[in-house]
């Protein structure tokens, strides 16, 4: 629908701002909202496809996080991500069909929309979709807020994050996100009616919008609303969770690797199916006391591109005790090194 709509006056439409028709009829002009050119292959074709993507794809995770065992609190929230995003498209893939795809878009130039579709067609097109999108967006919130107490709080997982809570989280912000069309849905309706034997479609507002806000201030809120509580505060909390929920050791490691001088080195391991799987173990050299510890490398060429590095490390029994490194996959000795240091 747009912030310029056509208005009927003495049988003819002219478009005029908000701020100038606050007490007459809105008549809905579709076609004129977006350009043909672009709505129907966008609308028509793209649409529907990429829902049938998403379609086939959220059913297939909804199919499987609903086995009983793997009815966990995580799983809880991605399955109801899974639902809302699929219910996104599916409310409205209909109006798009039948308008864009189906040609419906010839009909209402022609004679007008039906009754049906006038009333239906921003419900489909509009409202619904936007409130499983906003439960989606807030979905995805509470799961990095989620993570973050399994990683940071790990004593208040037993209070936030169990089944019943989750699933009270999720239903509340369901419930919120069909709060916040309420003005949409209360704010104005459609009438369908007959002028010059053509159909029409009127968008009228609600008395309290046109006497208490006012349209123009009446979209504005609205705007700033979704602005603020639904893109604006989500985008923040989710990048606060996310990096609040990454372990110490991990932002060591990410530091370490542009600010020190790191040792790579490789170490091979077994797989279930018996194979072999290499990972590399950095040890940050700056850190070595090199009054109790004497490092050296031996590195050889492999193909003129590849190195394997190589470390020795002797104790003297009068030396000084090393300080104490701690013990990681990413930033560590290896286990067998400081099991040589604490035999000698």
């Amino acid at each position: 629908m747009g912030h310029v709509l056509a208005v009927a006056s003495h049988g003819s439409s002219a478009n005029v701002s908000f701020d100038e028709c606050d007490v007459c009829v809105h008549q809905i002009n579709i076609s004129d909202s977006v350009p043909l050119q672009w709505a129907v292959p966008m609308y028509g074709y793209v649409m529907p496809l990429l829902v049938a993507i998403t379609a086939v794809t959220n059913s297939f995770i909804v199919i499987v996080l609903y086995q009983k065992h793997l009815r966990t609190p995580t799983n809880y929230i991605l399955l109801s991500m899974a639902v809302t995003d699929l219910l996104t498209g599916l409310t409205s893939v209909p109006w798009f069909v039948y308008y864009y795809t189906l040609k419906g878009y010839i009909t209402d130039l022609a004679w007008g929309l039906v009754p049906f579709w006038c009333y239906a067609h921003p419900y489909l097109s509009q409202m619904v979709p936007t409130i499983w999108h906003t439960a989606a967006i807030w979905l995805t919130v509470y799961l990095a807020i989620q993570r973050y107490v399994y990683v940071c709080v790990p004593s208040s997982v037993h209070l936030y994050c169990t089944p019943r809570t989750t699933k009270i989280c999720i239903v509340t912000i369901v419930l919120l996100a069909f709060i916040s069309e309420i003005p949409e849905l209360l704010g104005k309706h459609l009438e369908h009616g007959i002028e010059n034997n053509r159909a029409v479609c009127n968008l009228r507002y609600a008395p309290w919008v046109l006497e208490v806000v006012g349209v123009q201030m009446f979209y504005s809120l609205y705007y700033w609303f979704r602005v603020t509580f639904v893109h604006g505060i989500p985008c923040f909390l989710l990048l606060f969770a996310i990096y609040c929920s990454m372990s110490e050791q991990f932002r060591l490691t990410v530091r370490q690797l542009f600010s020190t001088r790191l040792l790579f080195v490789a170490q091979a391991q077994a797989t279930f199916h018996g194979g072999k799987r290499y990972s590399l173990i950095l040890v940050d050299v700056e850190l070595l006391d090199p009054k109790s510890l004497i490092t050296r490398r031996s590195l050889r060429a492999n193909d003129q591109r590849r190195t394997v590095a190589a470390t020795i490390i002797e104790m003297n029994d009068h030396a000084e005790p090393c300080r104490k490194q701690r013990v990681g996959r990413q930033v560590s000795f290896p286990n067998e090194v400081i099991e040589r240091e604490e035999n000698m």
